[in-house]
């Protein structure tokens, strides 16, 4: 009994987290309406084109797959508590909201300065809630070493960029001007704004990767299905869920291979070394 009340109660958690992220989003977009209106009225979808509670249930939805993972955790004990706030959920957020961003700055002439105020309003939305309504807590994990951590982040961000941008120059342009309307441009931008706009989408996700290994690895493909879908098909004015998936398609495949890469080259032998090391202290005591 004790343990499906505690299950409901999660349940009702997630469900108000939410709820209270789609109702942030949508205040924020009302409010800076004047703001978004030179740039976003121009690509994004009628409002009348789709249902109006679709983005509501695909913020439901990342918030269930948070809840559900037990990556909704609402503060580090270990690390300074307001800079680390919701922080695996700022994560899975960074990595579900890329596409969509990179797609407006290649294909739409979006600044990036509004980029820069998207990815703000959506994960904010998304970790304001958890605040409140969240009580697990991260892991602190061997991993948590910063020079470690920027380099393979850096790893995680070059091999995900380069499949990316090999993988954009052969699909985008044909996907674009298949499945996509109104875009502004159908060439790939350079290899260096692969490199520099994917940092912070390769911190998540070697984060995510050396605090919870394989689902952490689940989860980040997962945010991409609801988020990433989400975003551009209903984001985006014309947007044709085959295109969509197209370029969804794209990320999973670049994020696989930055996981592989990652764990070759720099997990593999960190983790063999620990082990080495543990088995020597054992056998001396």
């Amino acid at each position: 009994m004790p343990r499906l009340h505690a299950r409901v109660e999660r349940a009702l958690r997630a469900v108000l987290a939410g709820l209270a992220s789609s109702a942030l989003t949508a205040a924020a977009f009302i409010w800076l309406k004047p703001l978004f209106a030179p740039t976003l009225s121009l690509v994004s979808r009628p409002r009348d084109s789709f249902p109006f509670w679709a983005p509501a249930a695909v913020k439901l939805i990342e918030s269930v797959l948070l809840f559900a993972t037990g990556l909704e955790n609402r503060i580090s004990r270990y690390i300074c508590m307001w800079l680390m706030v919701a922080l695996d959920a700022r994560l899975v957020g960074t990595i579900g909201i890329a596409p969509f961003l990179h797609l407006l700055s290649s294909s739409y002439s979006v600044s990036w300065q509004t980029n820069l105020l998207l990815y703000i309003i959506e994960i904010v939305a998304l970790v304001a809630p958890l605040y409140f309504v969240a009580t697990s807590v991260p892991p602190h994990t061997l991993y948590d070493d910063l020079q470690l951590s920027t380099y393979t982040s850096l790893l995680c961000t070059t091999f995900l960029s380069l499949p990316l941008f090999y993988l954009s120059s052969r699909f985008l342009p044909l996907t674009m001007t298949t499945y996509f309307d109104r875009t502004t441009a159908v060439h790939v931008m350079p290899l260096p704004y692969f490199l520099v706009s994917n940092i912070p989408t390769g911190f998540a996700l070697q984060t995510l990767l050396t605090r919870y290994g394989v689902k952490g690895a689940l989860v980040a493909f997962a945010n991409i299905l609801i988020t990433g879908t989400g975003l551009m098909y209903y984001g985006l004015e014309g947007a044709q869920l085959q295109g969509v998936e197209i370029i969804n398609g794209m990320w999973i495949v670049s994020l696989l291979v930055s996981l592989l890469a990652t764990y070759v080259f720099v997990l593999r032998n960190w983790v063999l070394e620990f082990r080495g090391r543990s088995i020597s202290v054992s056998r001396g005591t």
